[in-house]
């Protein structure tokens, strides 16, 4: 009867008892992935396309930060206070490229850019 009772309240233990993985499943996406793996999967893209042609090799560092590969950039770009500021949109010059000389006219989509600011800003409070 002992070995029932215990049988039972582990298969009711497992029933009601999510999982790790299941719990972060119903997480937004942006809070199951670091600010680094948002950078790397989801802005890194938009910067090779949209910024790759002036900042490569010696003539982007001199830029403030040269496109290499995903984690290279995402390291030089944090370290670029110009660049990101408190990691929020309104202090991230990123987020505001066209006001910078030289980038008029510059446009992408922000929406990534935003979701990995957010997740930085609140990796670092």
């Amino acid at each position: 009867m002992k070995a029932i009772l215990i049988g039972l309240v582990f298969i009711a233990g497992c029933l009601t008892n999510e999982t790790e993985d299941e719990q972060q499943a119903t997480l937004p996406s942006t809070q199951l992935r670091s600010g680094q793996q948002i950078f790397e999967a989801d802005v890194f893209p938009i910067l090779v396309v949209t910024c790759g042609g002036c900042h490569t090799g010696a003539q982007g560092a001199a830029l403030g930060f040269s496109i290499t590969d995903a984690t290279s950039t995402y390291k030089a770009v944090v370290a670029n206070k110009l660049l990101v500021g408190d990691f929020t949109p309104a202090h991230a010059a990123i987020f505001h490229i066209e006001r910078i000389s030289g980038h008029v006219g510059l446009r992408f989509d922000t929406t990534n850019i935003i979701a990995w600011l957010d997740q930085e800003h609140r990796e670092r409070q």
